[in-house]
This record gives structure tokens, C-alpha cells and sequence, in this order.
């Protein structure tokens, strides 16, 4: 029976301890995190801000996590290493004492109970260290290469001066990297006379001059890339740098307070580098810079506070640079030999002047539609220049010349233009016509000569008014000119030199304010035009008008307060056409008139302040016109010879006036 209990007793424990053992759970196996190293940020000189985050533990908790980083890639805790507590939150933290412009590889890691486990590798580089601020007061010059290297091993980074730097005997200096800490400038900027100086590398810093910049004849010298973070200069001169073939390293440039001139850089094809450039508080002088094609690096220019020369470039075809340009004070472009075109398709406004001249191959002006107002505009000695056309909007200008032109054919515009100081039109040997000015009432001065082909001149038909000097001369084959059908004054008129056959264009004047002076028109036969004048306020010459018939159209002249001279005309025979005149206030000279009979008509003149000359007229027998003013007192000097009679005057009268 014991055995029975204790078989069973065993058997139940046996059984009891097989049912507990099936019950029991197995464990996890635990693995390393899975981590992820975030994307550096806010980079300075010495710190950045990193990171990471934890998507798996592993199975185990995470006892540490962080960031490790160095200079060599892949990173361990071994290394620089920065703990950000424990658990699976993102985390985030600032690494700080870091060394300037130098290049750091992080990843983010987590600890648990299996071990470290590091994310993926990231890296950043920290910025260069800002100079420490180190001022030079005062201007420098350096003359020497040991003065260049001695000034910049001083580490400053602005002088409140002006900064030479300009070889002793010229070739002292090779280079400047020494300065590469200067960062402004406070006065000009002179690179000047350093015949080895092939760059301007040391000067990246430079951002800032208060002045001028001049590069200034610098044999070697190939570029200006050291100048590559310029934003702010004064003024520019870049003058006789004969290597120089690019500027593209004032690209930061966009506007310059006072002016641009580059003059005399010899193989300098182009202006680009100045690309930017929107405003230029003073002028543009581009000179003498003979293997210049173009200014297109000028296209964004649009305001020019000074004086635009383009002078002597025998290279530059094309300005269209300045297309955009709206404003400038004087525009001067002059001897330049390739030159074809001048678009300045938006100027509107130039306060002074523009000059054109010498230009060789320009054929055409005809850019200018937008332009408004001009004070002066010369265009002259354009060797081919055929036509000058295209001032569609030219309301005011007071100066008008176009002179010596060889090749001008026409000359047309100015439609809308009402009142001028001065039109002249001179020595232009093939200009045909001239049209336009349909608009101009007021000139002060009207000045067309030796023009030698011009026909006719058009236009003008609402000229009222010549304030000082109207004067048509040495154009030999003018015949017509037309459309003066409104002038009503003139200041003083001169016609010489030309095919007109009668005067009929002034039928509408009513004031002279000065003389006249008509002569050498071969066709001319009357001067009918003066009809409605009854005083001239100067000399009254006519002479060398071998067609002229009479005298008509002077018949209601009662005064000339200058003197009245008729000379070498071959029809005329008598002055009864001056049957109104009464006073001379000059002196009367009447000479070498071949068909002259007598001075019938002069008979109403009763006052002559000045002498009298009478000569060569070898048919003229009679003087009898001239008795009232004898017998009135007339005291003056005479000279009567060479005529078919030759009295003495002061003892005229009815009874031998004549012969």
C-alpha cells in the first residue's frame, strides 16, 4: 500500500512539473535601432545645428542617443560625440567651437542593451571667418612689392583713404595677393603705372570704395576678376591697359555715382562685366579703344546724368547698347570709322546737345523716334551720310546744325517743332530738298548756304516770324522756295547765290529789322515780295542780279536806316520804282550798272546822312533825282566817277543835272 501511495505521489509530481514547463513564455531576441541622421542646418563660421531621429528601438530601451562627428567620414562614439539624453524622441542639438571654412562629417546614433547603432552620414562645411575689423586711418601708397606685402601682412580690412598702389620705375610690383583682407575703401582706389601686373587677384574682398576706381595704365595687366565682389564705387576709369581683354569682374556693379570712362584699352573687344549697370550719376566717355565692336553690356542702362562721348572707337559698329537709354545730358559721338547706325530708339530728353560727326560710314540717322526735347543738334563732317530722317516727336530744339556732310541727299522731320534760336543747313554739296518744319512758327536765326545742288526747299508754311537773320546763299541751284506763305517778320534777310526768279515767297512781310541784301541771282527778274515794306532798319543792297528788270515791289519803302547800295545790275535803267523813299540814314553807292540811264525816282529823297558814290555806270547821263536833296541842305561827301556824266554834285540843279 505505501508503495501504491508513493508510485502515485511521484507519478503526480511528475506530471505536475511537465504541466508547468509547457505554460512558460520564450523571450524576444533584442537588435540595434534603426536611426536617421537629420540634415545640418543653420551653418555659421563655428556652429551648426544636428539631429536625428529614432524609428525602432530594437527591442531593448534606449539607455543614450546623439551625435558623433569628425573630420574623417564615418564617425563612431570613439570620436567627438554630444548625448541628448535618453528614449525615442527625435532629438536635436547645437554643436558649437567648431573651426572656420573647415569640412565636418556627423551621424546620429542610440544605444541600447545589443549595442550602438549609427544613422546615415551626413556632412557641411562652416563658413569662412569674418575678418577681424583692423582700420588703416589715412591714404596708403605703396610703391614696392615689400611695401605691398608688409601692408597687407598687417591684416587690415578697410582704410579710410585713398589706396595707390603704383610701381616705383614702373616695374616694382607682379602682384597684390597680400591685401586679399581688405574689404572697403573709404576713398579712391588707384591701380596705376605697373607694367608686371598681370591680375588684380587680392582685392576679392574689396566690396566698397568711396571713390573712384582707376585702373590706369597697367601694361600687363589681362583682367579685373580680383574685383569680383565690387558692389559700390564712386566713379570708374579704366584708361591705357593694353592687355586688357576683359572686365567681366565688375559683374556686381549696378550703378556708379559719378562717371564711366574707359579710353585707350587697345585690344579690349568688349564692355561685358558692366552688364548691370542701370544708372550713372555723372557721364559715359568711351575713347580711343580701337578693338571695341559693341556696347551691348550697356543694354540696362537707362539714365545718364552727364555726358555721353563715343570718340575715335575705329572698330565699334554698333551702339545699340543704348537702346534703353531715356535720359542724358550731351550725347557726343565722333570719328568713330565702323560705325553705321546710332538707335537710341528710347531717348526722350537730352538737356544739351547732340553731336554727330566724323563718322565715315554712318549712311542714316533715323534712331531717335521717341526724342522729345534736344537743346542743340549738330550733325556734320559724316563723310557718307545720306539721309537724316527720324525725329518723329522733336518738339523742342533750339539749335539746329548740319553742316559739311558730303553725301547728304535729304533732310526731313521736324514736324512738330514750333519754335527754334537757330536752323542752319550749310555746305552739304549734294542735299537735294529739305521737307518738314511744317510746324515752325518762330526762328531767331535761318541760315541755308552752300549747299550747292539743293532745288527747293518745302515746308515752313507756318513760319510767322525770323527774329535776327534770314539768309539763302551759295545754293546755285535753288529754284524754288516754298511754303513761307505765313512769314510776317524777318530781323534781316540775305538771298544770294541762287536760281530763284522772283521773291513772291515773302508777299506777306510786314517788318524788316535789319538790312537786305539780294545779289547774285542770275534768274532773278523782280523783288515784287517787299511790296508791303515801308521801312528797312539797315543797309539795302542789291547787286549782281543780271535779269532783274525794275525795281517793283520797293515802291512803298519810305525809309532805310542804313545805307542803299545798287550795284552791277545789267537791266535796270532807272529808280522810279523808289518814288516813296524820303530818308537814307547810311550812304547811297551806286556803281558798275551797265544798263543805268538816270536816277529819276529818287526825287522824294530829301534826307542822306551819309556820302554819295556814284561810279561806273557808263550809260547814267542824269542825276536831276538827286536835285531836292541838294537843294535841301545835303552837306555829305560824293564820288562821281567813270559814268557817261560826272557832275559835282553840291552845284546841281534843274539846269545841268544832266548831260
Amino acid at each position: 500500500m505505501f508503495k501504491k501511495l508513493t508510485y502515485a505521489a511521484l507519478a503526480f509530481f511528475i506530471v505536475s512539473c511537465s504541466s508547468s514547463d509547457s505554460t512558460d513564455e520564450v523571450p524576444n531576441e533584442v537588435s540595434l535601432p534603426s536611426v536617421t541622421t537629420a540634415i545640418p542646418s543653420d551653418i555659421t563660421e563655428n556652429s551648426a545645428n544636428i539631429g536625428g531621429s529614432i524609428s525602432d528601438d530594437g527591442g531593448a530601451n534606449i539607455t543614450e542617443q546623439g551625435v558623433v562627428w569628425g573630420l574623417s567620414s564615418n564617425p563612431t562614439t570613439a570620436d567627438n560625440k554630444k548625448s541628448s539624453g535618453s528614449g525615442t524622441t527625435d532629438f536635436k542639438t547645437s554643436l558649437t567651437g567648431l573651426n572656420a571654412n573647415t569640412q565636418y562629417f556627423i551621424r546620429a546614433y542610440a544605444i541600447n542593451s545589443k549595442g550602438v547603432a549609427y544613422g546615415n552620414q551626413q556632412q557641411f562645411t562652416t563658413l569662412e571667418a569674418e575678418p577681424q575689423q583692423k582700420t588703416y586711418e589715412g591714404s596708403v601708397e605703396l610703391t614696392t612689392q615689400s611695401e605691398v606685402d608688409d601692408f597687407g601682412a598687417k591684416k587690415y580690412t578697410e582704410i579710410t583713404g585713398d589706396l595707390i598702389i603704383s610701381s616705383k620705375n614702373r616695374i616694382e610690383i607682379s602682384n597684390i595677393n597680400s591685401l586679399s583682407d581688405l574689404t572697403k575703401v573709404g576713398g579712391g582706389l588707384y591701380v596705376a603705372g605697373n607694367s608686371k601686373l598681370e591680375t588684380v587677384n587680392g582685392l576679392e574682398s574689396v566690396s566698397t570704395i568711396g571713390g573712384y576706381l582707376y585702373i590706369l595704365s597697367n601694361e600687363a595687366l589681362i583682367d579685373l576678376d580680383g574685383l569680383s565682389n565690387l558692389s559700390s564705387v564712386h566713379g570708374l576709369q579704366i584708361n591705357f591697359n593694353s592687355s586688357l581683354t576683359s572686365i567681366t569682374g565688375l559683374s556686381k556693379l549696378t550703378s556708379l555715382g559719378e562717371s564711366l570712362i574707359v579710353y585707350g584699352n587697345d585690344i579690349l573687344e568688349t564692355l561685358d562685366g558692366l552688364n548691370q549697370l542701370e544708372v550713372l550719376g555723372g557721364g559715359i566717355s568711351i575713347n580711343e579703344t580701337v578693338s571695341l565692336k559693341n556696347l551691348d553690356a550697356l543694354g540696362k542702362l537707362k539714365e545718364i546724368k552727364g555726358t555721353i562721348f563715343i570718340n575715335n572707337n575705329q572698330s565699334l559698329e554698333s551702339i545699340s547698347g543704348l537702346d534703353n537709354l531715356d535720359f542724358a545730358i550731351t550725347i557726343e559721338i565722333n570719328s568713330n570709322a565702323a560705325l553705321k547706325d546710332i538707335p537710341f530708339k528710347n531717348l526722350h530728353l537730352v538737356k544739351s546737345s547732340i553731336l554727330i560727326q566724323k563718322n565715315p560710314n554712318l549712311t542714316t540717322i533715323n534712331g531717335f523716334e521717341s526724342l522729345v526735347q534736344v537743346q542743340r543738334l549738330r550733325i556734320d563732317s559724316n563723310a557718307i551720310l545720306a539721309n537724316i530722317q527720324g525725329f518723329p516727336l522733336l518738339e523742342q530744339v533750339d539749335y539746329i546744325n548740319i553742316f559739311t556732310n558730303p553725301e547728304l541727299i535729304n533732310i526731313s522731320g521736324g514736324a512738330l517743332l514750333k519754335n527754334m534760336v537757330a536752323l542752319e543747313i550749310r555746305n552739304n554739296p549734294k542735299l537735294i530738298s529739305i521737307d518738314g518744319f511744317e510746324s515752325l512758327e518762330t526762328v531767331q536765326s535761318f541760315s541755308f548756304f552752300y549747299n550747292q545742288a539743293l532745288e527747293q526747299i518745302n515746308g515752313f508754311s507756318s513760319l510767322m516770324e525770323v527774329g535776327d537773320y534770314f539768309n539763302v546763299s551759295g545754293n546755285y541751284k535753288l529754284k524754288t522756295i516754298a511754303g513761307f506763305s505765313s512769314i510776317n517778320s524777318i530781323g534781316s534777310l540775305t538771298l544770294t547765290g541762287t536760281l530763284l526768279e522772283s521773291l513772291d515767297m515773302f508777299s506777306t512781310l510786314q517788318t524788316i529789322g535789319g538790312g537786305i541784301v539780294i545779289g547774285d541771282n542770275p534768274m532773278l527778274t523782280s523783288v515784287y515780295g517787299f511790296n508791303n515794306l515801308e521801312e528797312i532798319n539797315g543797309n539795302l543792297v542789291i547787286g549782281e542780279n543780271p535779269s532783274l528788270n525794275d525795281f517793283t515791289g520797293l515802291s512803298n519803302i519810305k525809309t532805310i536806316k542804313g545805307g542803299l547800295t545798287i550795284s552791277n545790275l545789267d537791266k535796270v535803267t532807272t529808280f522810279e520804282d523808289f518814288h516813296s523813299l524820303t530818308t537814307i540814314q547810311g550812304e547811297l553807292h551806286i556803281h558798275s550798272n551797265i544798263g543805268l540811264l538816270n536816277l529819276d525816282g529818287l526825287e522824294t529823297l530829301t534826307t542822306l546822312n551819309g556820302d554819295i558814290r556814284i561810279n561806273s555806270n557808263p550809260l547814267l547821263s542824269s542825276y536831276c533825282g538827286l536835285v531836292p536833296l541838294i537843294e535841301n541842305g545835303w552837306l555829305g561827301y560824293s564820288s562821281i566817277y567813270d559814268n557817261l556824266y560826272n557832275p559835282y554834285l553840291r552845284n546841281i540843279s534843274e539846269s545841268d543835272c544832266s548831260n
